[in-house]
């Protein structure tokens, strides 16, 4: 799956072996712990493996003359996972709302016309760590099981 694609989940390319190990040791964490447990404690796992990646987003995000977007790129846990991006809330410009803006051509106004320069940061980022972040993530579940 692209990572251009917006809010959607990527894919990490794990060799079988890894993966068999990813599966039989997140099984392992789900034993131990509740459903809703389980599901936390894997998420702080692979938030902190994701910490390459959201500063790697941090440093390419496009400065404005605010600069609101390279503060608010960061990234958060939520239910279903961790995200990487722009904290788009807050009222205004105060949030980085205008993310999409920045990352993809679009219309301008009511004309046919799109906009010539976009960064698609929040892709090179990904692009750029995702094998880094793959390996932190079983690093991180090797740690948390003390293999």
């Amino acid at each position: 799956m692209s990572a251009t694609n917006k809010n959607r989940a990527v894919d990490l390319q794990l060799s079988k072996n890894d993966l068999r190990d990813l599966k039989y040791a997140l099984d392992r964490i789900r034993d131990q712990f509740t459903a809703k447990g389980a599901n936390t404690q894997i998420n702080k796992l692979v938030y902190r493996a994701s910490k390459p990646m959201r500063m790697s987003a941090k440093s390419l995000a496009p400065v404005d003359k605010t600069g609101i977007l390279k503060k608010k790129t960061t990234g958060w846990r939520t239910k279903s996972g961790v995200r990487v991006g722009a904290n788009y809330k807050g009222k205004g410009r105060k949030g980085g709302w205008y993310v999409h803006l920045a990352t993809y051509p679009h219309k301008v106004g009511n004309s046919e016309a799109k906009t010539k320069t976009s960064t698609p940061y929040l892709a090179d980022a990904f692009n750029a760590t995702k094998g880094i972040v793959s390996k932190n993530i079983m690093d991180e579940v090797k740690k948390f099981l003390k293999w």
